[in-house]
């Protein structure tokens, strides 16, 4: 396979070999847009190849599978994707329940300037100058959060999926779109989407995962908002006909890699 620049997409199968993703990248001159559907606990093996693609890479998404392994990207390493990687545009990351709800909380109380508090993921974020549109991907337990209420049981099996809460959802996401614009006047922000995951069962406790997702977006007449107001099954499921074909393509990949 020979690419050498450009906007690629390709759903790939790794199993647990990582680096089948790490040649995918290496063999890429000037990546632009890369988006990967986290299945490992561990990705950090793949930090060095994405940040050989600085000069091109504007485009970084790492969105879960389902919900498995749900890998919260820690604060230090957000700091890190903002200095090496200075042409991004669009990023989306896993966020921590914890952290989505310590920014929920300063929307209400910003932190008096000065004050020492441990810096989270968000707080990293913000300072990011040249973003314009952020996704952050946040799961949700089975207990109840300041954003949706417990998910009990019923006799069959299934689970209740208490919608999530809109006017609390998008609070989050214009506070946090907000805090972009306090931190630099000049910032190039234009969206905020959250995306909130959370495991559900349907018939005899049969698995499935749902998403719902509330956004604030500004255009030329001002803020527009939007809130899922029920949840939603994951848009990028795929048949077995297409992973029949990922399986055919990583195969043809590793022979030839």
């Amino acid at each position: 396979m020979d690419i050498k620049s450009g906007i690629v997409s390709w759903p790939f199968a790794c199993a647990d070999d990582l680096g089948i993703v790490h040649k995918f990248i290496r063999t890429i001159d000037a990546l632009e847009v890369l988006s990967i559907r986290t299945l490992e606990e561990d990705v950090s093996g793949l930090w060095p190849v994405i940040f050989r693609q600085a000069d091109s890479l504007t485009s970084l998404i790492f969105r879960p599978y389902h919900d498995y392994n749900f890998i919260a990207v820690k604060p230090q390493t957000v700091s890190e994707i903002a200095s090496r990687l200075p042409h991004l545009v669009h990023l989306g990351i896993d966020v921590s329940l914890q952290d989505a709800e310590a920014a929920l909380k300063e929307v209400a109380k910003p932190r008096t300037p000065g004050q020492p508090q441990e810096e989270s993921s968000i707080d990293e974020l913000v300072k990011m100058s040249g973003l314009k549109e952020v996704e952050l991907f946040i799961k949700l337990s089975m207990e109840s959060s300041s954003f949706c209420g417990r998910n009990t049981f019923s006799a069959a099996g299934t689970t209740s999926n208490p919608p999530i809460k809109p006017r609390v959802s998008l609070r989050l996401a214009q506070g946090i779109f907000d805090r972009f614009l306090t931190h630099d006047a000049q910032s190039p922000i234009e969206r905020v989407s959250i995306h909130f995951l959370r495991n559900c069962y349907e018939d005899r406790g049969q698995y499935s995962a749902l998403h719902s997702t509330a956004w604030v977006e500004m255009n030329e007449t001002g803020f527009e908002k939007q809130v899922d107001r029920s949840w939603q099954s994951d848009p990028a499921e795929m048949s077995s006909e297409v992973w029949e074909e990922i399986r055919q393509a990583d195969s043809e990949f590793a022979g030839g890699a």
